[in-house]
């Protein structure tokens, strides 16, 4: 249960003392939260010291099953206890049947499988880019693939240039700004990627953020990850069309841990939690439900709320006379409440777990309003002196 926010906030020892091995010899990764987690049952999760938390952030929407869920866990310990890995080096016989109910159920013609999230965006770029060359007769060196400013398509080197920063949208702007991308591009013979690594798997109330956008939307090329699997086993996959992916060759699109017969086991298991559990319409729910009583709280420190299904977004008003209200102080002390969000900016960053109860939402909703309303009583936030 959530302690007074009131009172003595500190890291454990156990905390600061990883943190401080962490310091000293690792790099790379995020602006990370102080908090070390060993155990994640559903949307509960546990630190080293035996704290139980609410995971509002589904590790950036890997986990839209919720932690450890047993049907996939289950399908995970069958494989691994058969063969974990059969590569490119032969057949696994999951692939197969797999990648044919994936083009029917979708209505594609082929699928490529990779491993991360920006890898399958890579892949789906670089198709892209051979498309371009044979298809439309464009000299390699002039071959453009253009990102929609706002978004994140990971850290490889093929995908960095399609980022930039922007004024973030709504669900309601960016389903009208979308729609209104596929349009031209449908216009002037261009291909159309969507990426559904962090939206898709049923996280905005459908199975792809895509379909938001009409029936008649069907983008070229789509690459799917992380809650693929449950966020048990690391996969990832591109569906396209057969004037798109008939172009890729032998040596061209592959990985040694690529339709890996684990990834495969847990991406079917996946799918059929999200398919059995009515996950999607769980969604819808806790969106709604959501801005619903953020919007009731009209709190100063709110600029506005904005919900994708059950991916959410407060902007902060961080223009305070007093200097303490930021969205990352205010993660921070809901941290130290036992709910884990995340801030990226002036916005609090969400992503709940479909599986989350409403009891558990609830209390998720009242740390937050405790956080919004204590912020300026604090003038230093554990773990965050640096922030």
């Amino acid at each position: 249960m959530p302690h007074a926010l009131l009172g003595g906030l500190e890291l454990s020892e156990k905390t600061k003392e990883l943190l401080e091995i962490e310091n000293s010899f690792v790099v790379g990764g995020f602006s990370s939260l102080p908090a070390f987690f060993v155990r994640g049952k559903g949307a509960k999760l546990w630190d080293v010291d035996g704290n139980e938390y609410v995971d509002l952030i589904s590790m950036f929407s890997a986990v839209n099953q919720g932690h450890s869920h047993p049907r996939i866990i289950a399908a995970l310990v069958d494989q691994a206890c058969q063969v974990p890995l059969v590569n490119l080096a032969t057949h696994g016989p999951k692939w197969p049947k797999f990648a044919r109910m994936m083009c029917q159920r979708f209505h594609y013609d082929k699928i490529a499988s990779m491993v991360t999230g920006a890898e399958a965006v890579d892949t789906a770029c670089k198709v892209a880019q051979k498309w371009g060359c044979v298809r439309k007769g464009i000299a390699s060196q002039e071959v453009l693939v253009l990102g929609v400013a706002g978004n994140y398509h990971g850290l490889t080197a093929g995908v960095w240039g399609l980022m930039a920063p922007s004024r973030t949208r709504t669900f309601e702007e960016e389903i009208k700004y979308a729609r209104g991308v596929y349009d031209l591009c449908k216009r002037h013979g261009i291909l159309f990627i969507a990426d559904e690594v962090k939206m898709g798997a049923a996280k905005t109330g459908k199975f792809f953020s895509f379909q938001h956008l009409g029936d008649d939307c069907k983008p070229d090329l789509v690459a799917i990850g992380k809650s693929i699997t449950g966020g048990v086993y690391p996969a990832s996959f591109v569906l396209g069309t057969d004037d798109v992916m008939g172009l890729i060759g032998p040596y061209e699109v592959a990985s040694t841990f690529a339709a890996a017969p684990l990834g495969i086991a847990t991406a079917e298991a996946a799918i059929a939690v999200i398919d059995d559990e009515g996950l999607d319409g769980r969604a819808v729910f806790i969106g709604l439900y959501f801005e619903r009583v953020v919007r009731s709280w009209s709190h100063e420190h709110v600029q506005r709320v904005s919900t994708r299904g059950a991916d959410m977004r407060i902007w902060i008003n961080e223009d305070h006379p007093s200097g303490r209200v930021s969205a990352r102080w205010i993660c921070a002390l809901c941290l130290q409440n036992y709910l884990l969000v995340y801030p990226k900016a002036n916005v609090i960053r969400m992503s709940a777990p479909l599986v989350i109860s409403n009891t558990e939402l609830d209390s998720a909703l009242a740390i937050i309003q405790d956080a919004l309303n204590s912020v300026i009583s604090y003038g230093l936030i554990p773990g965050e002196e640096g922030h």
